[in-house]
């Protein structure tokens, strides 16, 4: 499988966003997928968005398990939002829904 690239990830709403309640756990968790090999881009959270503090990653799907299992070792606060295309609107989502998710996207 390729290794995504960082640009990859700019403005392109069909990888999952990932929102914080701090920037300093954005930039934690920044740290912590890089060091962990999980491809990641720190972004502004979307204006139609009100959660957190206004810092987001922007992450590959296929990452989200990893990320997940990492950031909650860590006991950081969280969210998942995932663009539904159809509708033309962010979605929060949870770790189980997101997993449905990946299983549509791998077909």
């Amino acid at each position: 499988m390729k290794k995504m690239k960082k640009k990859e990830l700019w403005r392109k709403k069909e990888y999952p966003l990932l929102t914080f309640q701090s920037t300093q756990e954005a930039m934690a968790a920044e740290k912590l997928f890089e060091q962990e090999s999980i491809v990641c881009l720190i972004v502004p959270t979307p204006r139609e968005l009100s959660e957190g503090c206004g810092l987001s990653l922007r992450i590959d799907g296929q990452s989200i398990p990893k990320a997940m299992e990492k950031i909650n070792a860590r006991r950081m606060n969280v969210a998942i939002f995932l663009w539904e295309k159809s509708q033309r609107t962010w979605k929060k989502w949870t770790l189980e829904e997101s997993k449905g998710y990946l299983l549509t996207t791998q077909e």
